[in-house]
């Protein structure tokens, strides 16, 4: 359980590092540079979608989550999250709620974050979290140098979100197969790929927060299959 504290603490540090070095890195490079992440956001976002089990069972779990995000409007909530943290602790600097949201997104959605907690939890196997905690210090340092500050606050949602996870494996454990896994990964996916759309494209219509209450669901309609 120790490495969702370390996985959190791998962000913290990568946005020290990134927020430090930002002033040496102009917009331009800054752009380019997360473009770049972006474009490989949505292949990896892509890939993991197109390994689905069931399309229109996915397609439920999407219609189903973006329901149930635009009803408690989880985006909005998380980009006042990132307001506050804003005016709290940046003394206003542009682009730390942008930041904070997007960071977050990244590091909590895809088949590492939610089996890395689910393979400490079912098996106290490590390995997973591991290699992704290598992989978002990497990448909290490009979303510092281009978004500033707000990166190191995911650092903290996404040990909650796991340490989540972690528990809500050890509760149902029995519930957690290698067909609802995929499922969540092939929604996850196309989340991801949401996310990296509006990176490169811009936010305009697309809230990508409020879809990500599908990535649970099939653990959910796992839940209800077996008490029917």
């Amino acid at each position: 359980m120790e490495m969702i504290f370390l996985n959190g603490l791998a962000i913290f540090l990568g946005g020290i590092i990134g927020h430090k070095f930002r002033k040496y890195v102009s917009e331009k490079i800054s752009n380019s540079v997360i473009k770049v992440v972006a474009l490989n956001i949505i292949i990896i976002g892509l890939k993991e979608a197109l390994n689905y089990r069931n399309g229109m069972l996915n397609l439920a779990y999407l219609v189903v989550g973006v329901i149930i995000g635009e009803a408690i409007d989880l985006d909005e909530r998380l980009k006042k999250m990132g307001g506050y943290i804003q005016k709290k602790f940046t003394k206003g600097q542009e682009g730390v709620a942008k930041g904070f949201v997007v960071s977050t997104i990244i590091f909590c959605v895809g088949s590492m974050a939610i089996l890395g907690p689910l393979e400490i939890a079912l098996k106290n196997n490590n390995e997973i979290l591991t290699m992704k905690s290598i992989m978002d210090r990497i990448s909290a340092i490009i979303f510092a140098a281009s978004y500033g500050i707000g990166v190191v606050f995911s650092g903290i949602m996404v040990v909650i979100y796991q340490f989540i996870i972690y528990i809500f494996g050890t509760a149902i454990s029995t519930l957690v197969t290698p067909d609802i896994i995929q499922d969540i990964s092939s929604v996850g996916g196309v989340v991801l790929l949401a996310l990296g759309t509006t990176i490169v494209f811009g936010e305009r219509n697309i809230k990508v927060s409020n879809m990500l209450p599908a990535i649970f669901l099939p653990i959910l309609y796992s839940l209800i299959l077996r008490l029917i």
